[in-house]
């Protein structure tokens, strides 16, 4: 059955389907790794508080005032914005079948980030004038940043000559990065 699903139906001699999904497996247990790691407050949730401590060090008014400015572009409402600028925009162009995988993304991606937030607790660091008593995991942040990022990379990927086509995702993960 998963043989049939994955095996790509004009080529199947092609095996990027399977390639995909062993990554996709690999970065799961990953992620169910650093998720357990957290909710335990075991293994490498140990990092947080000595690499916190590490940038504390590297801060300066320059380096300030350049994540001031990345941590207002991943704000959830301006992400928001962007999401439905863009739905729009592809509604408009009556590119309903990207329209449904894109809402299906930022639903899919705000109910993650919901869901893991209220079931496992992660304080923030203290220290700060004002620390927000939510969760720290997952970043809203990075979750609806790589979302939205990576498929609109993805669409203009397919876009562009099959040679060129590492440039959108290159500057997608320098802008995540």
């Amino acid at each position: 059955f998963i043989i049939r699903l994955i095996t790509h139906k004009r080529n199947p001699k092609d095996h990027h389907q399977l390639t995909l999904l062993f990554l996709a497996l690999l970065l799961l247990a990953l992620f169910l790794f650093i998720l357990i790691s957290v909710a335990m407050q075991a293994g490498i949730y140990h990092l947080n508080s000595p690499i916190f401590h590490l940038l504390q060090t590297l801060r300066s008014h320059e380096v300030n005032a350049f994540f001031v400015v990345v941590t207002v572009l991943g704000n959830k409402y301006l992400l928001t914005a962007i999401y439905l600028l863009v739905l729009l925009f592809l509604a408009i162009r009556k590119q309903w079948y990207v329209v449904w995988h894109l809402a299906a993304i930022l639903i899919a991606s705000f109910g993650a980030v919901w869901v893991i937030k209220h079931l496992v607790f992660s304080p923030r660091p203290t220290g700060f004038v004002y620390v927000d008593p939510t969760s720290s995991f997952p970043s809203g942040h990075s979750t609806l940043s790589l979302s939205l990022l990576g498929f609109l990379a993805f669409l203009m990927a397919r876009c562009i000559a099959t040679k060129w086509r590492w440039i959108p995702y290159t500057i997608t993960y320098l802008l995540i990065a």
